[in-house]
């Protein structure tokens, strides 16, 4: 009996741990896999080589909310770059792109590519296509039923701008059904979290590195490195969605700054995404 009582106990204390364990065990062999490569330097120049990468499946309805919070940005001193990805969608989702091609037209400073898959490569695959293709080298992301929040870029570009060892850098978000809320910047604190390299060793949950992946950026060299996105089979742990763990790689062998409390993006709770969360 008492044996049946002891291993029932180590059983629980091992589903416990397990997950907590697997990530980061596999996060140290991750950065050992990579502790023989000479690591890419970012570009430190670089305003003129800005790109926003719209991911699209099945969420025409939003899309265009997405692209006004682009085009009301309080940043205007470069032209920048935004790339709209349909991945085989099968609503509306090209129409909306095509208006929005019309749209932007009359904006000096945006100028917008489109990437039509023929087949669905998920967001991963989306996102892979695109930086692959891109000659830029600073990337932001931007769900199609999410927003940025007005500054976003701005401080995204003074942030890298100023602290010239990150490679990475994401925010916190606000949460929201249907319409947008009325954005109030001065109830929250802007204070910078930067973590290095050797932080990550003491990783044991996703959530652990968190930032919203609507409004994450990254430079093209730290992409590189890591061999960008990964399917669900060669991730850290298989319940780690495509962003965190593309994260995780990244701040596993570059300097990484987060906003905890600063929201960049407004994440929306009432689509596909906020209810897969």
């Amino acid at each position: 009996m008492l044996n049946l009582l002891l291993r029932a106990h180590r059983k629980v204390l091992r589903s416990f741990v397990s997950d907590y364990s697997e990530l980061a065990y596999n996060i140290k062999k991750f950065k050992r896999r990579n502790a023989h490569k000479k690591l890419p330097e970012r570009p430190q120049h670089f305003t003129d080589c800005i790109e926003i990468l719209v991911p699209c499946y099945n969420h025409a309805e939003y899309l265009w909310g997405a692209y006004q919070s682009i085009v009301t940005q309080s940043y205007k001193k470069s032209v920048i770059t935004v790339t709209f990805i349909n991945d085989n969608s099968s609503d509306h989702t090209a129409k909306v792109i095509q208006k929005i091609c019309e749209d932007a037209a009359k904006h000096r400073l945006l100028r917008v590519k489109t990437i039509t898959n023929s087949r669905n490569l998920r967001q991963y695959g989306s996102i892979n296509k695109a930086v692959h293709e891109s000659s830029n080298q600073l990337f932001i992301i931007l769900n199609d039923d999410d927003a940025l929040t007005p500054d976003s870029i701005k401080i995204i570009i003074e942030t890298l701008t100023k602290h010239t060892e990150l490679s990475m850098l994401g925010g916190s978000s606000i949460w929201f059904e249907k319409r947008l809320p009325k954005f109030e910047p001065s109830v929250n604190k802007k204070l910078l979290s930067v973590y290095l390299p050797r932080d990550i060793g003491t990783v044991k949950k996703l959530n652990d590195i968190n930032m919203t992946h609507s409004s994450s950026s990254f430079f093209k060299s730290a992409w590189q490195a890591v061999g960008g996105y990964t399917a669900k089979k060669d991730r850290l742990i298989p319940e780690a969605n495509e962003d965190r763990d593309f994260q995780l790689r990244v701040a596993a062998l570059f300097a990484v700054g987060i906003y905890k409390t600063y929201p960049l993006a407004y994440w929306r709770t009432d689509s596909s995404h906020g209810k897969d969360f």
